[in-house]
């Protein structure tokens, strides 16, 4: 006679039986992030962790988004130092003026950050998808918040 299935209960980890996964506040911050990035990292995991959408898993995708913050904010300063634009010689021997170089790459970590945060549901765009694609939520929030109770009321 083969073995019955175990209760679900017993697999769920906020019943308290059985093995719990790693909690938020066990996502650690990796000591090779420059002090920016692990500033960021801290601020964004208890953030994340409030709202409930940081689990161990997204270790990672939370240490890139902090790394390119870190990236986005060094060529910010340089920016802000050497100016937005240099000026150069052609070979005809005339001046003109170029973007600086830290132009493309602040472009390049802000589009990855803004990349990072919206798989994060963290920006503006990406809880509208998300309010979009759950309708129920919206119609119970709504009910929640016009009616106290939750019951309609005669108009």
């Amino acid at each position: 006679m083969a073995r019955k299935n175990k209760p679900l209960s017993l697999y769920d980890p906020g019943s308290g039986k059985g093995p719990s996964g790693p909690s938020p506040s066990d996502v650690k911050c990796p000591h090779w992030l420059p002090a920016r990035a692990r500033t960021a990292f801290k601020q964004l995991r208890t953030l994340f962790t409030d709202l409930g959408i940081l689990t161990e898993s997204d270790r990672h995708a939370l240490i890139l988004l902090c790394d390119a913050w870190e990236e986005f904010m060094q060529a910010r300063l340089i920016i802000e130092r050497e100016g937005m634009f240099y000026e150069t010689e052609t070979n005809q021997g005339n001046t003109i003026k170029r973007p600086h170089p830290a132009n493309a790459r602040r472009s390049d970590a802000w589009n990855r950050v803004r990349s990072m945060l919206s798989e994060f549901g963290a920006t503006p765009a990406s809880r509208s998808k998300i309010e979009a694609n759950n309708p129920e939520s919206m119609v119970d929030e709504v009910k929640t918040k016009s009616y106290g109770d939750g019951k309609a009321k005669n108009w």
